[in-house]
């Protein structure tokens, strides 16, 4: 049976529950992704951070900036996201 809690890795990935120690041990990529994991995922791959309206690239980084756990599920959004942070804008 998989957690229902909206904080943390499992607020993004349909992990099952397990004990806090060892949280660390998991890949979390191996499970698959929550309604809201699916959406930050598409956040990165549409590339709406090249939208060339500022408002936008704001909202993108405010969302990035809000939903960090959605790193320890996904880290090979890490450096996408830094990519897109130190860009020339």
């Amino acid at each position: 049976m998989f957690k229902g809690s909206t904080k943390g890795r499992s607020a993004f990935s349909q992990a099952p529950q397990v004990p806090k120690e060892r949280r660390k041990e998991i890949d979390y990529a191996d499970f698959p992704l929550t309604s809201h994991g699916e959406l930050l995922m598409a956040l990165f791959e549409t590339g709406i951070s090249a939208y060339p309206n500022q408002a936008v690239v704001m909202q993108f980084f405010e969302t990035v900036a809000r939903y960090g756990d959605f790193f320890k599920v996904r880290k090979q959004y890490i450096v996408p996201a830094l990519e897109v942070m130190i860009d020339a804008r």
